[in-house]
């Protein structure tokens, strides 16, 4: 950037009426630019630093609202994982208990069923029995009326 200031007098020593209480000094003009550039670098050079902070600020305010974000959702993905887990073990466990009822009745029916089996072998064991013995009855019966039979 270039300074454009030129010192102008009115008077021969440069002072004119009341200006030289607004222009500088004779020969500062080059100094005053200097002084004038560095003082518009300063503020460039705050205003990028201002900005570079506030976009690292934005960044980590933007990176901690992504962090929370993130673990609410987490925390209530984890929470319906619980849920549904919670949910799938107790499913398990009625299931596990209707199979242990269904089991003690099948074997109680099996026991039913095989003590009706006995006993109905037993019923026909008894009954063959009495046949046989009957039987044996007349069987004797007529041995005992056919030996009659001889000695007479």
């Amino acid at each position: 950037m270039e300074c454009g200031v030129s010192a102008s007098s009115n008077g021969a020593d440069g002072s004119g009426p009341g200006e030289g209480q607004l222009l500088p000094k004779s020969g500062m003009v080059n100094q005053v630019c200097r002084e004038w550039l560095v003082h518009e670098d300063s503020a460039l050079a705050y205003k990028l630093q201002e900005k570079e902070i506030e976009m690292h600020y934005g960044k980590n305010r933007h990176n901690r609202k992504l962090v929370r974000t993130d673990l609410q959702q987490a925390k209530h993905l984890q929470l319906e994982e619980s849920t549904e887990a919670s949910s799938y073990e107790r499913n398990l466990m009625t299931l596990e208990l209707q199979d242990e009822e269904l089991a003690r009745q099948l074997q109680e029916q099996l026991e039913e069923e095989a003590a009706a089996k006995i006993k109905s072998l037993e019923l026909s064991d008894i009954e063959i029995a009495r046949e046989l013995q009957q039987t044996e009855s007349k069987h004797e019966m007529q041995i005992g009326r056919a030996s009659c039979r001889e000695r007479v």
